[in-house]
């Protein structure tokens, strides 16, 4: 596998996880 691929994706994946915990924080703070 190409070790740059595998770098941009694992990236990816953090700035994804980033992206959900930020929207889950504001979903939360609407349902109150």
């Amino acid at each position: 596998m190409d070790l740059t691929l595998e770098q941009e994706n694992h990236e990816l994946c953090a700035e994804v996880t980033t992206l959900r915990a930020g929207v889950n924080m504001v979903e939360g703070c609407s349902d109150e």
